[in-house]
């Protein structure tokens, strides 16, 4: 259950699909994506979804190239140790998975918390 919207729909599949892409995207593209799923809200919420189906983009690429980056400079860093531990790779990991995965969870809460309002305003 997402905000009390049941999650086993192919519409709920979708937008839940939908609103990880968006999230994921790069913070310049964030507002387009935004805009296409508050424009969703607006539709009725039929069992099959009607929208544009468009989960995977060539911005998601950048996404991709970031974290191979991210993952370079970890095994870059992970030869250098202090007491056998891979001090400075573990800071680099544990800060960017922390700042990415702070980004995507921000996004999807407001997203199901905008709609959960939204959906109590038309009721």
């Amino acid at each position: 259950s997402l905000f009390g919207s049941p999650g086993n729909t192919p519409t709920e599949i979708m937008t839940a699909l939908k609103v990880l892409h968006g999230a994921c995207l790069p913070k310049r593209l964030q507002g387009k994506a935004w805009a296409e799923l508050m424009e969703e809200l607006g539709r009725p919420n039929n069992y099959f979804y009607e929208g544009t189906e468009n989960v995977a983009s060539s911005e998601v690429a950048e996404v991709m190239l970031q974290q191979t980056m991210k993952m370079f400079f970890i095994f870059l860093f992970g030869k250098k140790t202090y007491k056998k531990m891979p001090f400075v790779s573990m800071f680099i990991g544990a800060g960017a998975n922390y700042q990415y995965t702070k980004k995507i969870t921000e996004f999807i809460y407001k997203f199901y918390q905008r709609r959960y309002l939204y959906e109590k305003l038309q009721s």
